[in-house]
């Protein structure tokens, strides 16, 4: 067992927490956009997307980090769609190529992960396996997982 002194903690700094939204969203981290259906909720999260992929540097007020962002899953059924959600979420800001990308399987597969029934467990799809090392490629500053997928 180790015994850990709250004295001891209290002599030294902590160390700074990296946020990718100051105040908000510590760098690493999973963050949570939940409510009613039509409140805007995708508009909020694309808003951020915008911001993060154009390095404003600002959200809201609030400091923000800028770099790529990956958005995963979702509402956005075709691009015609997402190209709507991304002009009415403010898509006027100037985004660099490849800054803020929607990945989509060849295909058409959107599940990252499916229930093998068989095994009792979750295994990832081939789709999520692609997705994975896009992900571990690319270290995008902002990934954005629809929980609608």
């Amino acid at each position: 067992m180790k015994i850990i002194d709250a004295h001891n903690l209290l002599k030294t700094k902590p160390k700074q927490i990296n946020y990718l939204i100051d105040g908000l969203l510590p760098s690493g981290t999973t963050g949570d956009i939940f409510g009613p259906p039509g409140e805007g909720k995708s508009s909020l999260t694309l808003d951020l997307a915008l911001t993060v992929a154009a390095g404003t540097g600002t959200w809201h007020g609030l400091r923000c980090a800028a770099g790529g962002v990956v958005i995963l899953g979702g509402e956005r059924s075709n691009i015609d769609a997402f190209q709507r959600d991304l002009h009415r979420a403010g898509g006027k800001r100037d985004i660099d190529p490849g800054s803020l990308v929607l990945p989509q399987s060849d295909s058409g597969e959107e599940a990252l992960w499916d229930w093998d029934k068989r095994n009792g467990l979750w295994k990832q799809t081939e789709w999520g396996v692609a997705a994975t090392e896009y992900l571990k490629a690319s270290q995008p500053a902002l990934v954005l997982l629809d929980t609608t997928m």
